[in-house]
């Protein structure tokens, strides 16, 4: 055992020297490494193209990987220190296929000594789990990840939290994660009612009411996993026992969607309490969540994301819901698209290109026995009409990014051709009522592009096509708050994030005079779910 005034000095020179490391802090464990191994990192750590965040020493060091603006400098300089998404000028091994990279500063004593001792000025920084599961907390059970060295003391962590991410556009942060630094955030609410909401699948967080004020738990991650599972329960019991003044419990609420391993969780706590279950639509909470967050009582509202639980069976993800607290119309929708194979669509995205374009996989990728399977596949596929889906299949068919080994990869990789991208194409939309023809447009832009493509011919066919579904959506939006004198239009979901497509809707709604909305405290993807379902139940109550 070394002595303790020579242990960090110790694990500083060996990172420097190619290790991996694990770093224990007071709310969770980072591994790290210099950028020199990141590529080795990858294989070890079978990560082979997720964005890392990057532990810079200072603000300085920060300036050299990104162009910093000041209300970002802001942030990464405050007490909460979150990662904060920003503008890429290097560090492609960092985030590959993207065009921001995550950076945040030392922010614990640790952390300090640790880069005082370093000759690297940045440090790859992931929470140190398996992939999926949620952040280690012990001794004992980190030695599982097989690291080189471990930085590790003798008090416990009673609480895990991830670290906050965060994007600034214009006026409002979007947090991609609220966790450290920024929970619990008391949210007033017009009841006293005390709710448990268990959030949808993917990204959760759970929350709960009393008091006329709402709280969220940290991130809590992927509910495919049961150690997530237990985690979320685990949080929002600590949250109860905070801040509930009694444990009578009024509902307990949960996504529609049958399969979701979350309504376990709503089922339990429903039981213990002797508390009634309440499903809530994943878009109408989404609708509901951002409300609140503009602190408005009704909009129309485009829900845009990978997929949701609709209510006619279908998957939904790009919807214009007319929604209030009490009720909620879905008064348009993108064109419906086959998820071939269901599930398996979302992540081999070349199945989604031969569900728009069947000539493309008998030329590009697949044999003619799995063009026979596919084709007969189709017809029993599940449907949906989710912009995240389009945006994944626009990335595959330009050839940016066809298999998804993270979620939301390629429809993330498409945001940095949006970014540059001209309108260079223009179609004749003949709109079916409220449905807008996606499919028609894919396909006059397949009959007048010839391939192969450079980078800028790539961003200007994302952009033209882009631009052109979100103005549909932003028009049948408009003319159904122009007939029912609606004076908001909000956009939530995780496309989202996406700024040149924040820009697009943001512009377009102004252009009509109307009041544009978007989340600026809870998040915009389904870390939001929660609230909204708690929200809805507590007016229904």
């Amino acid at each position: 055992v070394m002595p303790p005034e020579n242990i960090i000095k110790k694990f500083a020179k060996e990172i420097d020297n190619g290790s991996f490391g694990v770093i224990k802090s007071w709310g969770g464990m980072h591994l790290c490494c210099t950028l020199d191994e990141i590529q080795r990192f990858r294989e070890w750590y079978h990560r082979p193209t997720k964005a890392f965040a990057l532990m810079v020493k200072d603000i300085k060091v920060a300036e050299n990987f990104a162009t910093i603006s000041p209300e970002e400098k802001n942030f990464l300089e405050s007490s909460a220190r979150p990662i904060v998404l920003v503008n890429k000028i290097k560090g492609e091994a960092v985030s590959p296929g993207l065009n921001s990279i995550g950076i945040i500063l030392p922010y614990t004593g640790l952390h300090y000594l640790l880069f005082q001792y370093l000759k690297s000025d940045a440090l790859v920084m992931t929470s140190a789990n398996i992939p999926g599961e949620p952040m280690m907390l012990t001794n004992k059970e980190v030695f599982s990840l097989n690291a080189d060295w471990y930085l590790l003391h003798n008090r416990e962590i009673p609480n895990r939290i991830d670290d906050s991410v965060i994007k600034i556009w214009d006026k409002y942060t979007f947090f991609l994660r609220k966790s450290r630094g920024y929970v619990p955030d008391p949210l007033p609410i017009p009841y006293d009612h005390q709710i448990i909401s268990v959030g949808a699948g993917d990204n959760i967080c759970g929350a709960i009411s009393t008091s006329k004020r709402l709280y969220c738990t940290q991130y809590i991650g992927n509910g495919a996993y049961y150690r997530t599972l237990g985690f979320l329960e685990q949080s929002i019991k600590h949250l109860m026992q905070l801040l509930m003044k009694n444990q009578k419990i009024n509902g307990v609420v949960r996504d529609k969607h049958p399969a979701y391993n979350t309504r376990v969780v709503a089922q339990r706590f429903a039981d213990n309490f002797d508390a009634p279950l309440i499903d809530v639509s994943h878009h109408w909470a989404h609708a509901a969540a951002l409300l609140l967050d503009a602190q408005i009582d009704n909009a129309v509202i485009l829900t845009l994301d990978g997929l949701g639980y609709g209510d006619d069976g279908t998957f939904w993800g790009g919807d214009i819901l007319y929604a209030d607290f009490t009720q909620y119309n879905r008064v348009g929708h993108l064109d419906y698209l086959s998820l071939i194979g269901g599930d398996q669509a979302t992540k081999d995205k070349r199945r989604l290109v031969f569900g728009i374009f069947p000539h493309l996989g008998t030329d590009l990728w697949f044999s003619s026995n799995e063009i026979t399977l596919m084709k007969k596949l189709v017809s029993n596929s599940p449907k949906c009409c989710s912009l995240g889906r389009y945006l994944d299949a626009l990335a595959c068919y330009l050839d940016i990014c066809c298999t998804r080994s993270y979620n939301g990869e390629p429809a993330m990789k498409l945001e940095k051709y949006l970014a540059i991208g001209k309108a260079s194409l223009e179609f004749e939309v003949q709109r079916k009522g409220s449905v807008v023809p996606v499919l028609d447009i894919l396909q006059q832009m397949d009959s007048c592009i010839k391939k192969p493509l450079n980078e800028q011919e790539k961003a200007n066919i994302c952009y033209s096509v882009v631009k052109t579904i979100v103005d549909e959506l932003v028009d049948v939006a408009v003319d159904y708050a122009e007939e029912n004198g609606i004076s908001t239009i909000g956009i939530t979901g995780g496309v989202s994030y996406n700024l040149p497509i924040i820009d697009m809707v943001y512009e377009k709604v102004k252009k009509a005079g109307k009041r544009f909305a978007a989340h600026n405290r809870i998040p915009s993807g389904d870390g939001c779910i929660a609230v909204g379902q708690n929200v809805i139940a507590g007016h229904q109550l």
